[in-house]
């Protein structure tokens, strides 16, 4: 994922658009990659990627919601992913059918993260 288009890659591809990627995640559709500056960039699915568009992602994006932050984790699973920023703050998005992101029972899906109070 995040190679601009949906054909599948057999071997080992650099992405262009990335550079000093420090850390990973990938979940069933969903590819995450953290900077060394703490921005994070998601490509995949819609219903993953957090930027709230219904649109998938080829190529990697920033996240929107962390332009101001720096984000130190990620993590992805089946349909939800979760970060963590410099502060400690948890936040979390995708599925939440099985109440898995925390944010009790009121909401199915997040198409943006959102901070865990």
């Amino acid at each position: 994922m995040g190679l601009g288009h949906t054909t599948n890659a057999n071997t080992f591809t650099k992405i262009p658009s990335l550079q000093n990627i420090r850390a990973i995640s990938a979940g069933h559709n969903i590819s995450m990659f953290i900077d060394t500056e703490g921005r994070l960039y998601s490509a995949g699915s819609a219903l993953l990627h957090g930027n709230k568009t219904e649109k998938n992602q080829v190529i990697p994006v920033a996240i929107e919601v962390f332009e101001d932050k720096q984000i130190k984790t990620v993590s992805c699973g089946a349909a939800h992913c979760a970060a963590v920023d410099s502060v400690g703050i948890l936040y979390t998005w995708g599925s939440n059918s099985f109440f898995q992101l925390g944010h009790g029972n009121d909401v199915l899906i997040l198409f943006s993260p959102l901070e865990i109070t």
